[in-house]
């Protein structure tokens, strides 16, 4: 099936590899420029699978996002009261969906992998047996694109907000998984020093007063 998949998306894939030739007159060069080209091009498809993803498990997310919230601060606000029986059992069940929240974003991240699967399969179709001479080492294709996909990755989970239309659907999330409460800490059950206006913050509550 990836073989089937890599010969119908070979156009497509092997096009930076060839404008970069066009461009530098070096193997060497277009090869890694094709290979940044192709970690960027998988990457925003990964991430756009992703949104696709949430978008039909909506509801599941902001579910657990509400509970993971609520049951964390009666659990909170049941220590603050010293009951140790509410917060043992709110506790508990704050724990429980942290996990299941965890767990739903480890496998929401994973439908993002797929175009990084097939990316490999072509190029170890196109170049599986070309050695690559770069600072020192001969390398072959995975040891280039792999650590090119993990900062790729990393640079755009934190640069999406500010491009389009990641933009929107970072916005969209937050709104969905807008409870209309905030998660409280610890922290939050610490003395407050009054601001200026003499008013101190609530547990729980966002502050009245603007920042």
């Amino acid at each position: 099936m990836l073989e089937n998949v890599s010969s119908f998306l070979d156009p497509v894939f092997i096009a930076p590899y060839k404008a970069a030739l066009a461009l530098s007159g070096d193997a060497l060069v277009a090869f890694i420029l094709g290979t940044l080209a192709l970690v960027v091009i998988t990457t925003v498809i990964g991430e756009l699978t992703m949104a696709g993803v949430y978008w039909l498990n909506r509801r599941h997310f902001a579910s657990l996002r509400r509970d993971m919230i609520t049951h964390n601060n009666l659990s909170l606000q049941a220590l603050a009261q010293k009951d140790k029986v509410s917060f043992t059992a709110c506790n508990r069940l704050a724990n429980e969906f942290f996990g299941r929240n965890l767990f739903s974003g480890f496998t929401l991240f994973a439908s993002s992998l797929w175009p990084a699967v097939f990316a490999l399969a072509w190029m170890g179709s196109r170049f599986g047996a070309i050695v690559v001479p770069l600072w020192g080492f001969e390398l072959r294709y995975p040891a280039l694109f792999v650590p090119l996909y993990v900062l790729a990755r990393i640079g755009f989970g934190l640069t999406k907000k500010r491009i389009w239309p990641f933009t929107r659907i970072t916005a969209w999330i937050s709104r969905n998984e807008d409870c209309g409460e905030k998660l409280m800490t610890i922290s939050d059950l610490l003395p407050k020093e009054p601001d200026e206006t003499g008013k101190t913050d609530k547990p729980g509550k966002a502050s009245d007063t603007p920042a």
